[in-house]
């Protein structure tokens, strides 16, 4: 029963003390899963998936174990939060193995995928 809508003030600041962030379309959503933050892309028209690998929720199946969620109904919202409430990703590193799908790695090869990924898609 503790939420926050927030407009202005530091994005950082934000995510140092959330739980959860829910979005339809932003680059919040990409800072929310490098800083291990659950992510609920919320769409309840089904126009857009911003993060293709999103685990789908539908009203009739259970949340599959994982941080990133799309949803298109109320109902499914519900349930995901329930699970995430039982079963926090913990930003100390639980959840990892679930975190890898969604982050590159802060190295040398992981900057090296995303520069081809670059590449692939401007070329």
């Amino acid at each position: 029963d503790c939420y926050s809508v927030c407009a202005s003030g530091s994005f950082d600041d934000y995510l140092a003390f959330t739980d959860l962030l829910m979005s339809y379309s932003s680059t919040t959503i990409d800072e929310a899963l490098f800083n291990r933050i659950p992510v609920v892309l919320f769409d309840p028209e089904g126009r857009y998936k911003h993060i293709p690998a999103a685990s789908d929720v539908t009203d009739t199946d259970e949340p599959a174990d994982d941080v990133c969620f799309y949803v298109k109904t109320t109902t499914s919202l519900k349930k995901v939060i329930h699970q995430l409430h039982k079963c926090p990703v913990a930003r100390d590193g639980a959840g990892q193995d679930i975190l890898r799908r969604y982050r590159y790695p802060a190295d040398l090869d992981g900057l090296r995928r995303v520069l081809r990924l670059g590449a692939a898609t401007t070329g």
